[in-house]
C-alpha cells in the first residue's frame, strides 16, 4: 500500500497476555513495564538496539487506577518534550488537562480546564495563563497558551439543541473541534503498532431534522412504523449490506420558508481526550525535529 514493501509485524506476550514487543522489518516497540495491578507503566519505542529511543510513561490514581499522567522522554532533547496531567471529577468528567512543557523554552505551556452542568454536560471550556481553572481567572484577560480559546455552552430541556459561545479575540475552530475530552483511558501497548495518526477531531452531535409529512403543518409529530423490525436480520458476513427493512429513510428537508425542529434524540457534548491523540502529538513533536533523523 502507498509503495510500501511488504512487512510481517510480530509480537510478543507475557502469561497474563501482556504485550511486551513488537518487530518488523525494524524494532518497533522493544520493551514494555507494568505497574503490579496491570497498568502500563512505561513503552520503549526504537528502530533498533543502537537507535535513540523514545519513552512514554504513564501514572494512576491509587484505587481508581484512573490516568493522571502521561509523559515522553527520550534519548535526544535535555527536555521533556510532553507532559500531561488530568484531573477528574468524583463521577470521572476531566476537569483539567495541564502540559506544562515548553519545548524547550520556544512554546507557551497548555492549560485546559472544563466545567460541567448537573446533567454531566460541558458548559465552559478555557485556557488560563496559570495551571488554575477557579472560576475568579475565567476571564479573556487571563487567557493564554498555544492557541487560546474560552467558550460556553447552553443547552435546551431536552439536551438537543447547543449553543455555543466563543469570545471574539478567541475563536479558534481547530481547536474547539478538539477540546471534547473523554475520560483518559488506560494506555495499551498494541497501540503503538498502528500508523501515527493527525489529532482526531470528533464532532458533536448533529441535531436531525424531523420527517416531512406529506401535508399539514411542519415540523410533524412522528411514530415509528408498527411492522418497523426491532431488531436486523442476523448476517453471516460482519461486512453485509443490512436488509433494507432496517435502514431508515433520510429526513427530507423541511418544505420552503420552514425551518426544521431538533430532535430530542441529540446526545450532550461530553468533553473527550484521545489516548492515541496524547500519544500522537508527543511523537510528531519528536520527529520535528532535526535531531531524531537517524532515528
Amino acid at each position: 500500500m502507498g509503495g510500501l514493501p511488504a512487512e510481517t509485524v510480530a509480537h510478543t506476550y507475557g502469561d497474563l497476555g501482556q504485550q511486551f514487543t513488537s518487530h518488523g522489518t525494524t524494532q518497533y516497540l522493544q520493551a514494555t513495564q507494568y505497574f503490579p495491578q496491570g497498568d502500563l507503566r512505561q513503552l520503549t519505542l526504537g528502530t533498533s538496539s543502537t537507535s535513540k529511543k523514545v519513552y512514554l510513561g504513564y501514572d494512576y490514581e491509587d484505587g481508581t487506577r484512573r490516568l493522571t499522567r502521561s509523559y515522553v522522554t527520550d534519548d535526544v532533547h535535555g527536555f521533556m518534550p510532553q507532559e500531561l496531567k488530568f484531573t477528574q471529577d468524583d463521577a470521572g468528567n476531566v476537569t483539567s488537562i495541564f502540559d506544562a512543557t515548553t519545548q524547550g523554552g520556544t512554546a507557551k505551556p497548555d492549560y485546559q480546564c472544563f466545567t460541567y452542568d448537573g446533567h454531566r454536560r460541558l458548559k465552559e471550556a478555557w485556557t488560563p495563563k496559570i495551571a488554575d481553572c477557579a472560576a475568579t481567572g475565567r476571564t479573556t484577560a487571563n487567557l493564554d497558551g498555544a492557541v487560546p480559546y474560552w467558550t460556553s455552552y447552553t443547552y435546551n430541556a431536552a439536551s438537543a439543541a447547543r449553543l455555543e459561545t466563543a469570545r471574539p479575540s478567541y475563536t479558534s475552530v481547530a481547536r474547539k473541534s478538539a477540546l471534547r475530552p473523554r475520560a483518559p483511558q488506560k494506555p495499551s501497548a498494541v497501540l503503538v503498532t498502528a500508523p501515527l495518526q493527525a489529532k482526531p477531531s470528533p464532532s458533536a452531535p448533529q441535531p436531525q431534522a424531523s420527517r416531512a409529512p406529506s401535508s399539514g403543518s411542519w415540523p410533524p409529530t412522528t411514530t415509528t412504523p408498527a411492522a418497523w423490525p426491532l431488531t436486523p436480520p442476523l448476517s453471516s458476513s460482519p461486512s453485509a449490506t443490512p436488509h433494507p427493512s432496517v435502514l431508515p429513510a433520510a429526513p427530507p428537508s423541511p418544505p420552503p420558508g420552514q425551518t426544521a425542529k431538533l430532535s430530542s434524540a441529540s446526545q450532550p457534548i461530553r468533553p473527550q481526550v484521545s489516548r492515541t491523540s496524547v500519544r500522537g502529538s508527543a511523537i510528531r513533536k519528536l520527529a520535528s525535529s532535526s535531531a531524531l533523523a537517524p532515528y
